[in-house]
């Protein structure tokens, strides 16, 4: 919410007097040292750069591309990756992830006007990645899921893996908010912290590929056989096999 504030057009954002004071040059002055180090990374987002204020229309715009990157992403899925590892699918979404939430960085820093790349190009590249990439990730769970799913409780184990996924959506919702009040509140029109929030979010992108190795299975969406618990849990070792040289006559251990 607080970057879709930060964009669209609203009274309060993009009226003269709004713009007027969003044009406020030289944040860093009377700042030395760590402090003005610390601001120029994620103090306030004032610059003397225009914020986008995308109109309504536009934002729409942005929404029905993005479902379409559904599609696209579908498509590549099958055609790219469907042979990849389930391990190397998440991996490698979840650093493309990082790296796309960090380019939110850059958009707010107004670094790519500054490289002349316009508001509506940029924020159109990440519409277009983002739900891809969504995708991408998406994918490998629900054909994992399906090859697991014991026959008969088919519909049972798609409610479940889609109640999961809400309830984890709606957890980090929370955690979101919980976040932002740490943080003292990222409101227009100032928008304090707002890069730090974004540094932040970005971080915890990283999280889920330290659980990769201990949660998701070796092999592919493409191989024909479901994977085992083995390829997940690590082996136990076996027993030694008893030497039948060495094992003792069970007639004679009878007898005793």
């Amino acid at each position: 919410p607080a970057m879709f504030y930060w964009y669209k057009e609203t009274e309060s954002n993009c009226s003269p007097a709004g713009e007027a004071e969003w044009e406020v040059a030289g944040g860093g002055s009377g700042r030395t040292g760590a402090s003005s180090l610390w601001h120029s990374l994620f103090g306030d987002v004032h610059n003397e750069f225009r914020r986008p204020c995308f109109e309504p229309e536009f934002v729409g715009l942005m929404s029905v591309v993005s479902y379409a990157s559904f599609a696209i992403g579908t498509a590549a899925y099958n055609r790219y990756f469907s042979a990849w590892s389930y391990r190397r699918i998440w991996a490698f979404t979840q650093l493309v992830f990082v790296f796309l939430n960090l380019a939110d960085y850059a958009w707010v820093s107004r670094w790519n006007v500054a490289l002349g790349i316009p508001d509506r190009v940029f924020v159109m590249g990440e519409e277009v990645l983002s739900p891809l990439f969504a995708r991408l990730a998406a994918m490998p769970m629900f054909i994992l899921a399906a090859r697991l799913c014991p026959e008969g409780i088919e519909a049972t184990l798609f409610a479940l893996t889609m109640g999961l996924s809400n309830f984890g959506s709606k957890m980090g919702s929370y955690v979101g908010i919980g976040l932002l009040s740490a943080l003292g509140g990222v409101d227009a029109p100032h928008f304090a912290n707002l890069r730090l929030l974004i540094v932040v979010r970005s971080l915890t992108r990283a999280l889920p590929i330290a659980l990769i190795p201990f949660l998701v299975p070796e092999g592919s969406p493409s191989d024909l056989e479901p994977p085992t618990p083995d390829a997940i849990a690590p082996t136990a070792p076996s027993k030694p096999a008893l030497d039948e040289s060495t094992a003792p006559d069970s007639k004679a251990a009878t007898s005793a």
